[in-house]
């Protein structure tokens, strides 16, 4: 593609806020070139790398804002350090349907048995599938609530927890 165009085409990708695809322009040319892609197939690799690269930016933006302590994920759970805990059911809850059904989930058991990690693992997996997530300990909560009682500004704080699609409460 002649200089006049290439630059065109990068400040069009620009203006549309095609990120990803200005970024690596050169590297998607050469692929289609070594490739030998048409026009069609090359626009689609164009447009799929786009998709890609927002929904793990969306995905990195919503972990950020949980304010998860750590990132942890549920295939790093070590089930033979607690046998007794039901890992078909572990993983179950991590396909997410008890957010779909407005449930919730209550992890109960002695100190270092991994519920923090279990609890986080399920949040990352919801941010990653585009639900909006709040970790919180539990002692900050109520130290919240309890100066937002102080300050009348209760309603507000309350509204604040309930608005993310899954809230996770640690440390309980």
């Amino acid at each position: 593609m002649g200089s006049d165009e290439s630059d065109q085409l990068l400040q069009n990708l620009r203006r549309l806020h095609l990120s990803h695809a200005a970024r690596n322009l050169d590297d998607l040319l050469r692929q289609a070139a070594q490739l030998k892609l048409g026009r069609l197939s090359f626009f689609a690799r164009v447009i799929e790398a786009e998709v890609l690269a927002r929904s793990e930016t969306s995905t990195q933006r919503r972990i950020d804002q949980a304010h998860f302590p750590e990132l942890r994920r549920l295939e790093d759970y070590d089930f033979k350090f607690q046998p007794t805990l039901d890992r078909a059911m572990v993983m179950d809850l991590g396909e997410l349907g008890f957010l779909d059904h407005c449930q919730s989930v209550l992890w109960i058991g002695p100190s270092g048995v991994g519920k923090t990690h279990l609890s986080i693992a399920r949040g990352a997996r919801a941010c990653a599938a585009g639900y909006t997530v709040s970790y919180v300990r539990a002692y900050d909560l109520f130290r919240s609530l309890w100066a937002a009682m102080a300050d009348n500004t209760l309603e507000q704080v309350l509204d604040d927890f309930a608005d993310p699609a899954l809230l996770v409460i640690d440390d309980l």
